[in-house]
């Protein structure tokens, strides 16, 4: 059995080296053994994989209204906070479009045609985005 503590005694008189030499290995059997016993005790896992009916999971959703989800959307929920269903533009159209106008008109008055321009661009491109995309969004 290499050790590599035995590199580390040459200095030390023969006699000494066979010692401690000695007591590393019965130290190393015994720490062995114990492995060796651990591992017999411990029951064996199965190899196969595991049915889904075999996982006990908690479930993250839990509906707590009177609202019925169907399947679809009960697995939209358990994908997590990251994945919405997406509204469509129409609903918050003229709510982002009064923030907008209302947000210039606190500007300069010389730069809020500017920024009117650059605002309707961008509305019109949201608009048109969210027409084109997915409904599952991350």
């Amino acid at each position: 059995m290499c050790n590599p503590v035995a590199n580390y005694m040459a200095p030390y008189p023969i006699n000494n080296r066979n010692n401690i030499q000695q007591q590393m290995d019965n130290h190393y059997n015994r720490l062995n053994k114990k492995l060796d016993h651990l591992l017999q005790k411990q029951p064996k896992r199965p190899t196969y994989p595991r049915r889904k009916e075999d996982c006990h999971f908690y479930t993250w959703v839990q509906n707590l209204t009177s609202v019925k989800l169907n399947k679809e959307e009960t697995q939209l929920l358990k994908y997590g906070l990251n994945y919405s269903i997406e509204r469509p533009a129409s609903t918050y159209a003229a709510n982002l479009i009064a923030e907008t106008e209302s947000a210039i008109r606190l500007l300069d008055i010389r730069m809020q045609n500017t920024y009117r321009i650059m605002a309707t661009k961008k509305l019109k491109q949201i608009i048109n985005s969210t027409n084109q995309s997915n409904i599952l969004q991350k």
